[in-house]
């Protein structure tokens, strides 16, 4: 169909132009390639469109009524063509994307920036959850989700390199009592507990590595939030130890607000990913932002 179309076009500039040479140089193509397709269409048409000398080309009769009748289609869908062009280039439409507030301050807002610029036509619904990893309990195009939390029925795109986690305690807090040196003396310490909606509401178990095994071990505090940034909050006023993602607090230590111990025992978590149903890959602006947030080593 797309030749039809192309040959289509040719006919309509040879027409207008009435001249071969001319013809040839604003379709980009020789004048010798032009005239094939020009004869293949009037062999396949059993009619004679041109008059064609080699000093002169004119319409015949047919070519004429060839033209009043397909003309303006012709006009009308390469029209169309343009705008589908222009419409990949430019890319439009909603995206509903569900994620926990670490994952949209950390990890998705800092790279979306540059996409809305580049694609005002783009709108982004961003809902704020840490239940499970289901998109369709929240309506959504794509969710974000640690790899190991993601349901094998969808795909997925790296988002993130693996979380590392990182035990951190305000200099105020930390003021007359002994740094933690090995996961057991945390049960001394006043922590900060996560509360982890998509484990229904458990605890956050704090793990480390020690001797090469994994350590567990249940914190108490006074505290207990189920947003990592309340928790952030809350640890650098001082209200006790916290164990977060290493680009939640890496500001807070840089300034001196945090202070980092046991950084050889903290555990490494899985990476992030972003997942979605199949079919999103058929749209431009979704494999856009797909490229944009691609975890690259």
């Amino acid at each position: 169909m797309q030749e039809r179309l192309n040959n289509l076009h040719a006919f309509m500039v040879v027409a207008r132009e009435q001249n071969i040479t001319r013809a040839a140089t604003i379709l980009g193509i020789s004048q010798a390639s032009l005239s094939q397709i020009i004869s293949k269409m009037e062999h396949q048409l059993g009619i004679k469109l041109l008059h064609r000398t080699t000093r002169s080309l004119a319409l015949t009769e047919a070519g004429e009524q060839f033209i009043t009748l397909i003309g303006p289609a012709v006009e009308e869908i390469q029209r169309g063509l343009n705008q589908i062009i222009d419409t990949k280039n430019k890319p439009s439409g909603t995206f509903r994307i569900v994620a926990d507030d670490f994952v949209i301050h950390s990890l998705f807002w800092p790279k979306i920036q540059s996409y809305l610029q580049e694609f005002p036509n783009i709108h982004i619904d961003v809902v704020s959850d840490y239940g499970e990893a289901d998109i369709s309990k929240n309506h959504c195009d794509a969710g974000i989700s640690r790899g190991d939390l993601i349901a094998k029925d969808l795909e997925t795109v790296q988002i993130s390199a693996p979380v590392k986690m990182v035990l951190v305690g305000a200099p105020k807090y930390l003021e007359g009592r002994d740094l933690p040196q090995k996961p057991k003396d945390l049960v001394k310490h006043v922590c900060i507990n996560q509360r982890l909606p998509k484990q229904g509401g458990m605890l956050y178990t704090w793990k480390f590595v020690e001797k090469k095994r994994e350590v567990k071990i249940h914190v108490n505090g006074r505290l207990t939030f189920s947003n990592m940034h309340h928790v952030l909050d809350a640890a650098i006023a001082g209200y006790g130890l916290a164990y977060l993602p290493s680009a939640l607090v890496a500001d807070a230590i840089s300034v001196g607000d945090l202070l980092t111990m046991m950084q050889d025992k903290c555990v490494t978590l899985p990476p992030y990913f972003i997942y979605f149903p199949s079919r999103l890959r058929e749209s431009i602006g979704f494999v856009k932002l797909l490229d944009v947030l691609r975890h690259s080593d």
